[in-house]
């Protein structure tokens, strides 16, 4: 990005960032700006915070010009449009053993957004411990399902036994009321 041109073009990036016009784009407008490109809401902070390069949670058209080129070259955008989870956060559904199909879009989206921003946290060992906090909500999940499950059988068992139990008071009753009635 060194000609005049492409200058100008970031300005005008910036610009269209910039909502309000107050020459900083806070998190509010650049969410609107992705919202309306079709950006996917759990990619929205983690890019916002690499264009914030020095992390005061506004950017400006400096962090802009110096967080751009390094956005625009890691960031595949295609995957902004994509409806499934980055290829990373397959991996980590794997590892929960599917049961985040169980969960709403909403709530999906926020686990991958908070596993983005945590990645981009230099924290020793946090994002480990948020996705064995998430491995064991899974095991916890996937216990309480299958316990949920086994009642439902228990359950549906003890109503066919007393069906089949008041079928045979019925029956016996038929046959105890036809015998009495035919002497």
């Amino acid at each position: 990005m060194g000609s005049a041109q492409d200058l100008e073009q970031l300005r005008s990036l910036f610009a269209a960032c910039d909502v309000n016009g107050s020459g900083l784009v806070e998190l509010e407008d650049f969410t609107s700006v992705c919202t309306d490109l079709g950006l996917q809401p759990h990619l929205v902070r983690p890019l916002f915070r690499k264009l914030d390069v020095d992390g005061d949670e506004l950017i400006d058209f400096q962090d802009f010009c110096a967080g751009y080129q390094e956005v625009s070259e890691a960031l595949n955008l295609s995957a902004y449009h994509q409806s499934e989870p980055p290829p990373a956060l397959e991996e980590l559904e794997g590892r929960l053993g599917g049961e985040t199909q169980h969960l709403t879009r909403e709530t999906r989206e926020q686990l991958w957004g908070l596993h983005q921003e945590i990645q981009g946290v230099s924290v020793p060992g946090l994002l480990e411990q948020y996705e064995k906090l998430l491995e064991n909500v899974s095991h916890d999940f996937r216990a309480h399902r299958l316990n949920t499950e086994k009642l439902e059988s228990i359950l549906k068992r003890f109503v066919w036994s007393l069906a089949s139990d008041f079928s045979s008071s019925v029956t016996m009753a038929r046959r105890g009321f036809a015998g009495g009635t035919r002497q």
